[in-house]
């Protein structure tokens, strides 16, 4: 019937609104702990990756990874995030102190 269309929709509408408020609350609660610097919460709100950026930062624009892995080079240890499925990958790379130093993609 329609009116129970109706309470579908208004309960998937509900659940929208709940949830984005709590991706919301999640972005302060990171800005305020620091995780998230100022000068990046436009960037990272519009799900734009930019080099510079901390783990956080990368996780709160991008999502969590696929996998990661830990690279041992003559420069030292970085970390590579892989987001994608094996046909289309992107790739994060860390320096020791958890900055976003270089990028890849195949």
């Amino acid at each position: 019937s329609v009116e129970r269309a109706q309470m579908r929709f208004l309960a998937l509408l509900a659940a929208l609104v709940l949830i984005s408020g709590c991706a919301s609350s999640q972005l302060a609660n990171q800005i305020a702990r620091g995780e998230i610097r100022p000068d990046n919460v436009e960037a990272v709100q519009d799900g734009e990756f930019q080099l510079g950026f901390n783990k956080a930062e990368t996780r709160a624009a991008l999502g969590g990874p696929d996998r990661v892995n830990i690279i041992y080079t003559r420069k030292g240890q970085r970390e590579q995030w892989i987001y994608g499925t094996f046909q289309k990958r992107f790739y994060v790379y860390f320096n020791p102190e958890g900055t976003a130093v270089g990028t890849g993609e195949n």
